[in-house]
């Protein structure tokens, strides 16, 4: 069974209001909010792209990478899930990984920078 659309309308809500934390520079909110909507909506690759780039900041490499993973599962042609997932690697010096991750995100589409 999928996830209701009164469910996505709110993690919906979530993530945009995990965006302006995120802007503020307001972290952990931006997490707490981002993980809200994903417990509303698991199927969205967005809220795990979200919430990896604020563990990225936070300095949290390692969840960082396990959101960046989860969010290429879900859509293995959102290559921001491949950048995100590279950074997260390359400051756990994964450097291997990396780039391997790299030129997965590159053959999805190569015309990324």
């Amino acid at each position: 069974m999928g996830v209701s659309e009164e469910n996505k309308a709110i993690a919906e809500a979530k993530r945009k209001a995990g965006n302006d934390a995120f802007a503020k520079k307001d972290l952990d909110e931006a997490v707490r909010l981002y993980s809200e909507a994903i417990e509303l909506d698991p199927s969205s690759y967005i809220y795990r792209s979200n919430r990896s780039a604020c563990y990225a900041l936070q300095g949290k490499h390692e969840m960082a990478k396990e959101e960046a993973e989860a969010c290429i599962k879900i859509n293995p042609d959102f290559t921001k899930g491949y950048y995100r997932l590279a950074t997260a690697q390359t400051e756990m010096g994964e450097m291997d990984a990396a780039l391997e991750t790299v030129k997965a995100g590159l053959g999805r589409d190569p015309k990324q920078e």
